[in-house]
């Protein structure tokens, strides 16, 4: 059974970080391009993004006695 303390904790983040890259979308190109700490930024919360979009997705899996994926 998934955990909803857990679910609820890795929906909160991926909000977080969802709303972090909407807020940098918001730049234009030349000014994302421009200034690396932006830029790096962006990377960031992009992979944190979809870091807990796997946990999460990892969490429903193995909480429904399913077998991780090998690839």
């Amino acid at each position: 059974m998934v955990d909803p303390q857990k679910a609820r904790h890795l929906l909160g983040l991926y909000r977080r970080y969802r709303d972090y890259l909407n807020r940098l979308a918001a730049r234009s190109d030349d000014e994302l391009r421009s200034d690396f700490a932006v830029m790096g930024g962006l990377q960031h919360y992009l992979l944190l993004t979809v870091e807990v979009v796997l946990d999460l997705g990892s969490h429903v899996i193995s909480s429904e006695g399913f077998e991780p994926p090998r690839s």
